[in-house]
C-alpha cells in the first residue's frame, strides 16, 4: 500500500504480461507480422497456446527439453536430435541483415514437426536449427514457428532474427540511460522513470537512424557512427564497457562495441518502444 500499487494489479508470470501486452497491441489495432520470443517464452505451453488462441503468427526460440514429433508412428524427440539427425545437404548458409562488419550469415534448415506436451501432439509447424558455419564460432540454436508449410525459409530466419533489436533496447537502456538506476519505491515514480528512459532511447536512435541514413558517404574505410572524424562528441548507440561509465558518453563509446556490431536500419516502429 505504502508503495502506492493499484489495487487491480496482481501476480503475474512474464508470459501472462506478455500476453496481456500482445492484448493491448491487438485491440489498439498495431500492425504486426509475427511474434518472437527467447526460449523462456518459448518453452511455456501456455504462452504458446494463448498465442494460436489468438491466430498469432509465431517465431520462437526453444529451450533444450523442446520435444517435437515429426512422424505420427514415431515418439517425440528432444528438438536437437530431430536437427542433427538430418541430412548435412539440407542446411542452407542464409544471410539475414547486413551488420557493420557485413552480412550476417549462418546455416539453416528446417523440417515440418508438431510441438508436442506430455506426449500429446499439439500444433503442426516448422522446427528450425541455426548453427555456425565452418569458419564461424557460436552455438546452435533451435526456434518453432506455426507458420504453414509454404513459408519460405529466409523469411523465418529474419523475422526469428529481428528479437535483437529488442534485447538491444534493453542493454542500451541500462548501460547508457540508467534503465536499471532507479531506487525509488513508489509504483508511480518507477513508470516516470521508466517512461523518461523510453522516451530518451526513442530520440537517440531517431538521432543515429538520422545520421546514418542522411549523412554523405566519401571514399575509404566506412566510419563508426557518431564518431570523432563525423564531428560528433559521442556514439549515441552502443554499449559501455562499465557501469561508472554509463554516462560518460565520450569517445570511448563505439558501434564495433555493440552486441552484433550492426547499423540500425530496421523501421523505427521495431526499435523504439
Amino acid at each position: 500500500a505504502k508503495a502506492g500499487v493499484p489495487q487491480e494489479v496482481v501476480f503475474q508470470t512474464k508470459p501472462q504480461i506478455a500476453l496481456a501486452l500482445l492484448d493491448e497491441a491487438r485491440d489498439s489495432q498495431i500492425p504486426h507480422r509475427a511474434v518472437v520470443a527467447d526460449c523462456g517464452y518459448g518453452g511455456d505451453d501456455t504462452f504458446l497456446s494463448g498465442l494460436e488462441e489468438r491466430g498469432e503468427p509465431y517465431v520462437v526460440a526453444v529451450p533444450c527439453d523442446f520435444r517435437v514429433l515429426v512422424c505420427e508412428n514415431e515418439c517425440p524427440k528432444a528438438q536437437r536430435e530431430v536437427i542433427r539427425g538430418l541430412p548435412k545437404g539440407k542446411w542452407k548458409t542464409i544471410r539475414w541483415r547486413e551488420g557493420h562488419k557485413g552480412w550476417l550469415r549462418k546455416k539453416f534448415v528446417a523440417v515440418r514437426a508438431y510441438r508436442t506436451l506430455g506426449g500429446r501432439r499439439l500444433t503442426l509447424g516448422w522446427l528450425i536449427g541455426e548453427r555456425p558455419s565452418r569458419s564461424q564460432e557460436g552455438d546452435w540454436k533451435f526456434y518453432f514457428s506455426n507458420f504453414p508449410e509454404d513459408a519460405a525459409l529466409q523469411d523465418l530466419v529474419e523475422i526469428a532474427h529481428r528479437r535483437w533489436l529488442i534485447e538491444r533496447f534493453h542493454q542500451d537502456s541500462k548501460n547508457l540511460l540508467g534503465w536499471d538506476d532507479y531506487q525509488g519505491r513508489l509504483w508511480k515514480g518507477f513508470h516516470r522513470h521508466a517512461i523518461l528512459v523510453m522516451l530518451s532511447y526513442s530520440f537517440l536512435v531517431w538521432q543515429e537512424w538520422h545520421h546514418w541514413h542522411c549523412t554523405p558517404r566519401g571514399r575509404g574505410r566506412p566510419r563508426s557512427t557518431f564518431s570523432p572524424s563525423a564531428g560528433q562528441e559521442a556514439s549515441v548507440i552502443g554499449f559501455c564497457s562499465s557501469p561508472s561509465r554509463r554516462r560518460s558518453m565520450g569517445n570511448g563509446y563505439s558501434r564495433a562495441n555493440s552486441q552484433e556490431g550492426e547499423a540500425i536500419s530496421a523501421p523505427l516502429a521495431e526499435v523504439t518502444k
